[in-house]
């Protein structure tokens, strides 16, 4: 890790951790410290976690990447499309919302998730049902038998799922699933 000094007294840490054993995270994007922005500070809340420097407090080499940024959400997108362009063949690189971009190894998704879990339980990936409402639910939709998104879903997601659903905010999982047949309306 190198760091460089600005004029006004921060650091610019780059960060060049591995993302998995074999492939080193090559990208790098500069984090000022010790500055603490809105962004960080909802994270720490939601999270309960602080870290003053998180390369210390690592025990392990991470397996995720999340770039969070509440306040300039194109700058993820510059990212996005850097790591597409530069970093495809080693890593995948996702938004779990409009706020949070997430970079991981290459084969590490819910998609993949989905059809080692109908694997290990003996059932056909044909009769899987996977369903979301992000970015990072894409290769989950794509795998399973029947992909469903969710009604808030980008239009991204539901043009790729087989079906959509009602929004969340209005129980459509749950109505999807009764009208189905897959569960029983908690009603009757």
């Amino acid at each position: 890790d190198a760091k460089d000094q600005h004029a006004d007294g921060t650091e610019q840490i780059h960060v060049a951790q591995r993302v998995q054993r074999q492939t080193p995270l090559r990208f790098c994007r500069g984090i000022t410290q010790p500055q603490r922005n809105k962004a960080v500070s909802t994270f720490v809340k939601r999270n309960g976690q602080q870290h003053d420097d998180v390369r210390k407090d690592l025990q392990e080499e991470p397996v995720k990447c999340l770039i969070i940024d509440y306040e300039e959400q194109d700058g993820l997108w510059e990212v996005y499309d850097w790591v597409r362009g530069n970093m495809a063949d080693d890593v995948d690189c996702f938004h779990s919302c409009a706020q949070y971009l997430e970079i991981v190894p290459k084969g590490m998704n819910k998609g993949e998730a989905v059809k080692m879990l109908c694997a290990m339980m003996n059932v056909p990936i044909e009769d899987a049902v996977a369903v979301g409402d992000a970015a990072n639910d894409l290769t989950m939709i794509e795998a399973a038998g029947i992909g469903v998104a969710m009604g808030n879903a980008p239009e991204k997601i539901k043009a790729i799922a087989d079906e959509v659903c009602g929004h969340v905010s209005e129980d459509g999982i749950y109505h999807y699933c009764v009208n189905h047949g897959l569960i029983r309306n908690a009603d009757a």
